[in-house]
């Protein structure tokens, strides 16, 4: 197992609604030696630095009172911290050309693409915080993902973005990801005519799947989420059906891989 990196001293706030992506960056960030302090929504930021002095803050792009834009935007004009003093990284699903002039408008300074690799992570937090100066790990590195048929479970995959867990740790990972995953499939489940439901669950499904091996079930999320901001019609109730077939189909042999570590 790779020893954890000697603290880098530095503090960073991360902005993150869900909670299993919230544990699992949380884990990277202190484990490559960084202070982390979650908030899950923009007012809890804003608060958080107004009374607290942070390095860098990754910040979701959807949260539940307020999204990223509005949440850079206060930052720079309502708390007046410039970029020098406090750089934001935006973490998002959206990265076509025209978001990320809006990221940049709203005063970020950088984006992280989801789902995250850890290797990314890090690489940006050394240019942000260090000039570009730090080394990566080899034993998480970045997860370039092209295969056009994935498995339902990626073993390679889980290891690029949790590999660095024990098994206690990944099993409390897995018990978050379950609720979380199941909860938000249940939501179109019980809103079969709520097209709007579709971008927040899947936004968040991304993510959460892909950090846990569900390739599969996180590149559906992405096609349909293209699909949508492509104007073109998606039914939330064969949406569900599907993600239900994919989670099912994976979930199993994750808890049984977990169980045999």
């Amino acid at each position: 197992m790779t020893q954890a990196q000697p603290s880098k001293d530095k503090s960073i706030l991360l902005v993150e609604d869900t909670e299993s992506n919230a544990s699992l960056f949380q884990m990277m960030l202190e484990r490559m030696g960084y202070r982390c302090q979650i908030t899950t929504t923009g007012q809890q930021a804003l608060e958080s630095l107004r009374n607290n002095t942070f390095d860098l803050v990754l910040l979701d792009m959807r949260l539940p009172d307020m999204n990223g834009v509005q949440v850079a935007r206060t930052i720079r004009e309502e708390l007046g911290l410039t970029n020098a003093q406090l750089p934001i990284i935006a973490l998002t699903a959206y990265v076509e050309p025209e978001n990320i002039t809006t990221y940049f408008e709203a005063g970020m300074d950088d984006f992280l693409e989801k789902p995250l690799k850890r290797a990314a992570l890090e690489q940006m937090l050394d240019t942000w915080l260090f000039g570009g100066l730090g080394d990566l790990d080899p034993f998480v590195s970045g997860f370039d993902y092209t295969d056009v048929n994935p498995p339902d479970l990626d073993l390679e995959a889980l290891q690029s973005f949790v590999g660095h867990m024990d098994k206690e740790k990944l099993g409390e990972m897995l018990g978050q990801f379950k609720k979380d995953c199941e909860y938000r499939i249940q939501t179109l489940h019980d809103k079969p005519d709520d097209a709007e439901m579709i971008q927040p669950v899947l936004h968040a499904l991304i993510a959460t799947s892909a950090s846990m091996g569900l390739m599969k079930l996180s590149l559906y999320c992405r096609d349909i989420m293209d699909s949508s901001h492509r104007g073109e019609y998606v039914n939330p109730k064969k949406i569900a059906e599907t993600l239900d077939s994919y989670y099912n189909a994976s979930i199993g042999q994750l808890e049984d891989y977990i169980k045999s570590l």
